[in-house]
C-alpha cells in the first residue's frame, strides 16, 4: 500500500500488515479458514 487513506495511524499499520499477508504466494500460508481468505482478498 503506497498511499495512506486514513488519518488514524493504527488503520494504516493494519493495512500494511494485510498487504504483506496478501502477498504470501500460497493462501494456505495465511492460516485462516476459506471464508476469511475469500473476504480478505478484497482491497480496502
Amino acid at each position: 500500500m503506497s498511499q495512506s487513506f486514513f488519518e488514524h495511524p493504527i488503520i494504516n499499520e493494519i493495512c500494511g500488515h494485510m498487504d504483506t499477508w496478501r502477498r504470501l504466494p500460497n493462501p494456505e500460508q495465511w492460516q485462516v479458514n476459506p471464508q476469511t481468505a475469500r473476504l480478505s482478498s478484497w482491497s480496502l
